[in-house]
């Protein structure tokens, strides 16, 4: 019998109980685990160093530092017309880095439909801090009337953080995180120096948390909600310190342990409320208590069902990968168009996803694999097909809703993780397998997002 692939989400269990047996969250800044602040790629650091293939993001973009000064800039004015407002904002929300385009406008896929369909676009009550570093989207923004651009603060803390960084070597909270990396540095099989990066980070942390602390506190804000805590924390630390509930909305499919999930709750760093996209999605995977999750559904649904018809492609086939199989995945589609040449395979890497010159070079060199239009979102562009494949992507999911024929690849150095709740699916485990299931016509759809709760959303964000 085939001894059990290791994967990564094995070594995220097992480095969670080393940290929690090395109290790697018990060293504190305030009430805030200081561990929580660099956990996001010492955590990956550590897994790699076992598994060399495993990455949760390999592809690698130049600074774009002309994007950054020119977000930063427009930024300056709009947080600074933050504190001539006098009237109060009562939920203020931290959308995605990751925006989508419709047409001429921009948007986060996750907060602004919330915003839109429940009514607070309509009213002059919020505020959206909106941050990209790689487009530049002033006045192209839906909900634009209430986003405030917000890279000026995250600019300004990194530059500061340069600066006075020769103080904080002599301060407190620098042998904190000294502690913290010593015991860091005992889980590791050799010694990584992490003191650099984290000192900036940290001193860059503390800068935005009081930025924001300065923000809420003149704004009235009765909630904040997020869409990743992990970029986020200094807002998290801002509003709890003020009495401020704060609530995360699910921003993709999460079945297990995920380095951004997976540890210790904590009253301070977590929210107060997780806001899921349906049923199947209450559960203990996104780090806490489950009287703490509240299905408000997944109003992007509703969004995309305002769109015309689409056409589906014939005879195609949507290919989704994702960074850690990228290897895998690319020899899977090559075999696949060899096979079935009569077809067409359309390959969407994700977007933190980097392939090789070589990689991209062999897909090229076969006529009928295409890359599909990364500009288009994944909730739209699955709708162009009936047959999509992947692993373990939340796009899977999402096919699915809609009743699109998905199937799950298990062969060929590829694996699934299977959960309660994912027998809908066709699982392909080898070459007949795979076109069997370009034979069949299933077209059921599971209940992975719920439709969008409007009430339910207004009373958790304490919207009065």
């Amino acid at each position: 019998m085939k001894p059990m692939e290791k994967t990564g989400e094995y070594y995220i269990d097992k480095l969670v109980e080393l940290e929690i047996k090395n109290n790697l969250f018990d060293i504190k800044y305030k009430d805030f685990p200081i561990y929580r602040i660099f956990s996001y790629f010492i955590r990956p650091a550590w897994i790699s160093s076992f598994d060399k293939g495993y990455s949760n993001n390999n592809r690698h973009k130049p600074f774009p530092l002309k994007m950054v000064l020119k977000n930063s800039f427009f930024s300056f004015f709009d947080i600074c017309s933050l504190f001539f407002i006098h009237k109060k904002k009562k939920v203020a929300f931290f959308p995605s880095m990751r925006l989508q385009q419709d047409n001429d406008l921009f948007l986060d896929k996750f907060s602004d439909p919330v915003i839109l369909q429940s009514g607070l676009a309509k009213t002059n009550d919020i505020v959206i801090f909106s941050s990209s570093f790689y487009i530049y989207y002033r006045k192209k923004r839906i909900n634009g009337s209430q986003t405030y651009q917000a890279e000026f603060i995250y600019f300004v803390s990194v530059l500061f953080s340069y600066i006075i960084r020769p103080l904080f070597l002599f301060s407190k909270n620098k042998k904190k995180v000294d502690q913290l990396l010593g015991k860091v540095n005992t889980i590791f099989k050799e010694k990584i120096d992490f003191k650099k990066k984290s000192y900036i980070r940290f001193i860059s942390f503390i800068i935005q948390y009081k930025v924001y602390k300065k923000i809420f506190k003149h704004l009235g804000c009765n909630s904040v909600v997020v869409v990743i805590k992990g970029n986020c924390y200094p807002q998290i630390l801002a509003a709890h310190e003020l009495g401020i509930m704060v609530c995360e909305i699910q921003h993709g499919v999460t079945y297990g342990n995920t380095v951004l999930y997976a540890g210790k709750y904590d009253k301070c760093a977590d929210p107060d409320y997780f806001l899921t996209f349906g049923k199947m999605w209450m559960g203990p995977q996104f780090g806490l208590p489950l009287n703490q999750l509240v299905n408000i559904g997944f109003a992007y649904k509703d969004y995309i069902k305002e769109k015309n018809q689409i056409e589906v492609k014939d005879k195609s086939v949507l290919v989704v990968s994702s960074p850690e199989i990228t290897g895998p995945m690319v020899r899977m589609i090559l075999l696949l168009s060899q096979q079935f040449n009569n077809y067409k395979f359309y390959f969407r890497p994700h977007p933190h996803e980097g392939l090789t010159i070589e990689q991209i070079e062999s897909l090229k060199k076969q006529e009928n694999i295409f890359f599909s239009d990364k500009s288009v979102d994944s909730n739209v562009e699955v709708l162009h097909y009936s047959k999509i494949i992947g692993t373990n992507s939340s796009v899977l999911y999402e096919a699915k809703s809609y009743g699109i024929d998905v199937g799950r690849l298990n062969f060929g150095n590829l694996s699934i993780t299977r959960y309660p709740g994912d027998e809908f699916f066709f699982y392909i485990e080898s070459i007949e397998d795979f076109e069997r299931f370009l034979n069949i016509e299933s077209k059921n759809s599971i209940e992975t997002y719920s439709d969008f709760d409007k009430e339910k959303f207004l009373s958790i964000v304490n919207y009065k």
